[in-house]
């Protein structure tokens, strides 16, 4: 799969005349988020949850999702706050790609429905916190399965990295992840990580932004 993403950019900055060498990499995370991306799932997905067991659902390990944020609340008591962020599910295949286009990050317009993630704190405020997490841009999510309402699934979130709405588009591709054809759930390969399915290329990026 990188390979393929790099013969096409290669093929996008010849065309445009692009003077930068453009290629692709793995998702680095930062020195922080390296302890949760390294021992989190990323092969159990929000519809997954609810194809699963009572048994399954309490052995679950971390949790890393993708989406991008539609609403963030604060709730204040006097025992903790709260930062509670509504997503909407994104399939990405950790890739980020280095070309003419502002994007680094090519997600599908597909994914698994809302999630929610909460992040308590005892002593950090919250206001703080809504002023980085904002509706449009992405998150990368680190947590728990905390439950499940109205089939919506809930993290008790461990870490979130917000990614900011310039720097990833889902118009340029499209693509799902491979699911079992009996059960339903997603496929995990040898790496115990999920494959995309059924690519299609929506546009070539142009220099700038491709919203």
């Amino acid at each position: 799969m990188k390979y393929i993403r790099y013969i096409f950019i290669v093929v996008i900055a010849v065309f445009y005349g692009c003077p930068m060498a453009p290629g692709s990499r793995k998702y680095m995370p930062t020195t922080l988020e390296s302890q949760y991306f390294n021992f989190s799932s990323r092969c159990i997905l929000p519809n997954d949850i609810n194809l699963m067991s009572e048994s399954e659902l309490e052995n679950l390990p971390r949790l890393n999702w993708v989406g991008i944020i539609e609403n963030v609340e604060v709730d204040k008591s006097e025992a903790y706050e709260k930062i509670i962020l509504k997503l909407s599910h994104k399939y990405w295949d950790f890739i980020e790609d280095f070309s003419i286009q502002d994007e680094k990050m090519f997600v599908s317009d597909k994914g698994e429905g809302d999630f929610i993630i909460e992040i308590e704190n005892s002593k950090v405020s919250t206001d703080s916190l809504k002023n980085i997490y904002k509706p449009k841009d992405l998150a990368i999510c680190y947590g728990r399965l905390k439950g499940v309402k109205n089939e919506t699934p809930i993290l008790s979130g461990d870490y979130i990295r917000p990614v900011p709405y310039k720097y990833y588009s889902t118009t340029i591709w499209r693509y799902d992840v491979k699911k079992d054809s009996i059960n339903g759930r997603t496929i995990c390969n040898e790496k115990g990580k999920y494959e995309i399915d059924n690519l299609e290329i929506l546009k070539i990026p142009k220099a700038g932004q491709n919203k």
